[in-house]
């Protein structure tokens, strides 16, 4: 289906919009790097980009219009890209967002157990240890792993002793 009388019916076929949009984004993240053309000329990332969106525009009456057309949707979609990349709006985080909505439509929901006959929560106590409030423990353990790290901030990991290093292992288990 064409959008503009002037074209003619065909099908478009390939990824070359994907790769002028994939060309200009790199052109307008660093436009000064220097690329070689066969291997002989050397021109500025933004040249090549330039040039390459120029034919574009000068061929969009040839026959394969569409096609150029196409060409310039990806410059401009890798324009707007790095201008919102540059602004420290993150595309991909969007997209992620999207996938996983229709992700969570698509997965088979999981089913709640029926429990079964209990006669209530089973707590079992080890004989000869004596309970401590989370708190108090989980306090004391935050203040030794950091002076645990600032000392490997200050001096490295390789000064922590076998003691210390076996202690920041179990509360990266926990």
């Amino acid at each position: 289906y064409n959008i503009s009388p002037i074209l003619t019916s065909g099908s478009m076929v390939g990824a070359s919009a994907g790769v002028i949009a994939i060309l200009v984004a790199g052109a307008l993240y660093m436009p000064n790097m220097p690329v070689r053309l066969w291997g002989i000329f050397e021109v500025k990332y933004w040249m090549l980009a330039a040039g390459l969106v120029l034919l574009d525009v000068l061929n969009l009456t040839s026959a394969n219009a569409g096609g150029h057309i196409a060409h310039l949707g990806g410059a401009i979609v890798a324009f707007f890209f790095i201008r919102s990349m540059r602004a420290g709006n993150e595309w991909n985080v969007y997209l992620f967002q999207i996938i996983d909505f229709v992700r969570s439509w698509l997965q088979p929901q999981q089913r709640k157990r029926k429990k079964g006959f209990s006669f209530g929560e089973r707590n079992y106590k080890k004989s000869g240890t004596k309970a401590t409030s989370p708190k108090a423990s989980n306090s004391d353990d935050t203040a030794r792993m950091n002076e645990i790290l600032d000392k490997i901030k200050a001096s490295g990991y390789d000064s922590l002793s076998k003691e210390e290093k076996a202690f920041l292992f179990k509360i990266s288990k926990d």
